[in-house]
């Protein structure tokens, strides 16, 4: 198939309005939260934050959690890949939590014993 080439002005004003839209509704991005919704998300992340530290069997370095209308963002820095996984059913049993989206790191070969 052979790329669309314009032949026109009113083709190359055509393609350079959808290529336009086409961006930029592709970068459009979610609408700001509303106060009430930043105090719900602060206090499911406190949640989520608070169930993760209270899980003693498993340890997290850097541990943060970000909530966003309900989908709870963790990051950490771990040595146990069981750990990530755990977190993740840590994190979606807290009320609240829609959504899970587990960004955190193993690190691989630091079980030294």
């Amino acid at each position: 198939m052979k790329p669309f080439k314009p032949r026109t002005r009113a083709d190359t004003w055509a393609t350079s309005a959808m290529a336009t839209t086409t961006f930029a509704l592709g970068c459009a991005s979610t609408p700001p939260e509303s106060p009430e919704q930043a105090q719900a998300d602060a206090a499911i992340a406190d949640r989520v934050y608070a169930a993760l530290e209270a899980d003693r069997l498993h340890f997290y370095i850097g541990l943060e959690v970000r909530v966003r209308y309900g989908a709870a963002y963790i990051n950490a820095l771990t040595v146990d890949p069981a750990v990530r996984d755990e977190a993740t059913e840590i994190a979606r049993n807290v009320p609240g939590v829609t959504k899970v989206v587990n960004e955190i790191e193993v690190s691989a070969g630091s079980g030294g014993y």
